[in-house]
């Protein structure tokens, strides 16, 4: 029997999750309780847009911490395909989360922003856990 490479990454991923006994919260759960935390901040746009602008640029920086830590344990040659996914998932984190800002516009640039914030936490926390599994560090 052959296995492809998906296959084997959703077995590991199951094995993981089971192994860990914690009940890991999705990515889409965890930006779900954000927003709910951010909106629990006011009523007004403005105001959440602001609470998730600033839980993104923290998710942000414990990705750079991930990356950083990544750059130094890999061998030289994985360090050079690293920094190119890096790369190319940044054009297509700002790419993604342009468009869905761009969507919003017309509820206003409270809205906008919310959307933009959202999609890059969404973003971030599913390359966070990408970079974990390449570390190992699979929680």
């Amino acid at each position: 029997m052959k296995w492809s490479v998906y296959t084997v990454f959703i077995l590991a991923m199951i094995l993981a999750s089971s192994q860990s006994g914690a009940v890991e919260l999705t990515v889409e759960q965890q930006v779900d309780q954000i927003r709910e935390a951010c909106a629990g901040d006011g009523d007004f746009a403005a105001a959440i847009a602001g609470c998730l602008e600033q839980k993104d640029h923290e998710i942000g920086q414990e990705l750079e911490q991930i990356y950083k830590r990544l750059v130094k344990e890999l061998p030289r040659l994985d360090v050079t395909t690293l920094r190119e996914t890096q790369r190319a998932w940044l054009k297509y984190q700002d790419q993604i989360c342009r468009a869905r800002e761009r969507r919003n516009r017309m509820e206003g640039p409270s809205f906008a922003r919310s959307a933009l914030a959202s999609c890059s936490i969404e973003t971030t926390l599913h390359r966070i856990n990408e970079l974990r599994l390449l570390r190992g560090d699979i929680r």
